[in-house]
């Protein structure tokens, strides 16, 4: 599986949708409709801390969320892209700051893997009116 590097930039309390591609190490498509994904935002670049501590995160629908956080785009075609939808309420109260995140996937075929990580920045409002 091949992995990404990827930054989010966004104001605090803003709603934003990120879409996300996986691929394998070749380059093809990697159907996520049987797909477990995970979306995990934490304070600290640290794979030890346990996920309960995380600042948020959110879950597609077979991971025991539902399609308002994670949603694979079933397009009939290669269904290996998702959205994450971010919502006001998940950075509404954080310091603006840089936060890290990644997602992790368990798929029938590859089991669990991290395609993709990164920064999350959160940038302060500067009118609040």
């Amino acid at each position: 599986m091949s992995e990404q590097f990827k930054k989010i930039v966004m104001k605090r309390g803003q709603d934003k949708t990120y879409l996300g591609v996986v691929t394998d190490e070749n380059g093809d498509p990697v159907d996520l409709l049987t797909t477990k994904i995970w979306f995990t935002v934490k304070k600290d670049y640290d794979s030890e801390v346990d996920d309960s501590l995380a600042v948020f995160q959110l879950k597609n629908t077979l991971a025991g969320g539902d399609d308002t956080q994670i949603k694979v785009i079933n397009d009939g075609a290669d269904d290996n892209t998702f959205e994450v939808y971010i919502k006001k309420a998940h950075t509404q109260d954080l310091v603006p700051e840089k936060y890290f995140f990644d997602v992790q996937i368990d798929h029938p075929t590859y089991g669990i893997q991290y395609p993709i990580d990164g920064i999350l920045v959160l940038k302060p409002e500067i009118t609040r009116s």
